[in-house]
């Protein structure tokens, strides 16, 4: 997809879909087809930027000399002076998992005001094929908490050596936690 501007920092939580199987007739029209051979996975990134990518011009013909310029800069330069460009890890996380499943949690860094989503489709019978219908990514704005970080230790042995906590297996444990939220004054 293009990049999506949620026009604000937001916490992500779920992506669902609909798809459904399709298959093509001798007349070469499309219906639904349940036991079509095809399916469907979509993956996800998430960003701080507007772009995903970071775009170079070369400063220096001779040693290769690179510097980072706008994308709009980029598209004005000729051939011979483009740097190419890269993704940037930076500012951006790298794609998720591709997931055949709807509903599946969004595991990246957030809060960001960026995402971009892909599928990926895949047949096992030419005239098989899969429709991707309404695509939803449930987030919340403004950011619950800008970082939470979390840890977790036997009760009986808070700080053990090595800063390790072991529980042996089988046997009952009781543990507590700290959790630490970074919050500003608009999270809610």
């Amino acid at each position: 997809s293009k990049v999506v501007d949620l026009g604000e920092e937001a916490n992500f939580s779920h992506l669902t879909w609909t798809a459904r199987g399709l298959r093509q007739d001798g007349d070469g029209q499309l219906y639904p087809a349940a036991d079509a051979s095809a399916r469907c996975a979509v993956a996800m990134r998430t960003g701080s930027t507007p772009s995903p990518q970071r775009y170079y011009r070369i400063a220096n013909q001779t040693t290769g000399e690179r510097v980072q310029v706008s994308e709009a800069e980029y598209n004005l330069l000729e051939a011979h002076q483009r740097g190419g460009m890269e993704d940037d890890q930076a500012h951006w996380s790298p794609w998720s998992l591709a997931s055949t499943q709807p509903g599946v949690r969004i595991d990246l860094p957030s809060p960001r005001r960026f995402f971009q989503f892909r599928t990926q489709m895949e047949s096992g019978a030419i005239l098989d094929g899969v429709g991707v219908g309404e695509l939803t990514v449930t987030y919340a704005t403004p950011p619950l908490a800008v970082e939470l970080v979390g840890e977790i230790t036997l009760a009986d042995d808070p700080s053990p050596p090595g800063g390790m906590p072991v529980a042996p297996a089988g046997e009952y444990s009781s543990f507590v936690y700290d959790v630490k939220a970074n919050v500003r004054r608009t999270d809610t």
